[in-house]
């Protein structure tokens, strides 16, 4: 009896599963989804030769892959959280401060109090076609006050 009712279990268990399976998959399949590589291909146009990139790991993952795998703009430093920390290279302002007198900065940040935190700090280009949380050109500090 026990294995009886386990069986009748597992298939009562299964059945809606299979049912919906075809309409699950179609929902979660991102085999035809290009937006990455569109990002990742206008993102690559628009940075300036040289650049540093303080990116958010999402984001870094597709830049790396361009340039790692693909062996495009390999002149760009992509600089993500766990880079900063392998390198000892302090939070973000540390970054864009020790680079923006002698190469062109990027950023891209997600989380909102970051993204303000920078806006605040930095006179911000937003890239045109780009959210601002997704990648602006960082043109100077901004003054005290200011």
């Amino acid at each position: 009896p026990h294995r009886v009712v386990t069986a009748a279990l597992v298939i009562a268990l299964l059945i809606p599963t299979l049912i919906e399976l075809e309409r699950r998959y179609e929902r979660v399949d991102r085999s035809g989804d290009t937006y990455a590589r569109s990002w990742v291909d206008t993102a690559l146009a628009r940075m300036e030769p040289g650049a540093v990139v303080v990116s958010w790991w999402s984001y870094s993952t597709s830049l790396w892959y361009a340039q790692v795998i693909e062996g495009r703009r390999p002149d760009i430093d992509i600089i993500d959280d766990r880079t900063r920390l392998d390198r000892g290279l302090g939070d973000i302002y540390d970054v864009i401060d020790a680079n923006l007198p002698h190469r062109p900065v990027y950023v891209i940040r997600i989380e909102p109090p970051e993204v303000a935190g920078v806006a605040g700090r930095y006179v911000l280009e937003q890239l045109e076609g780009f959210d601002p949380s997704m990648l602006a050109r960082v043109v100077a500090k901004r003054e005290a006050g200011g």
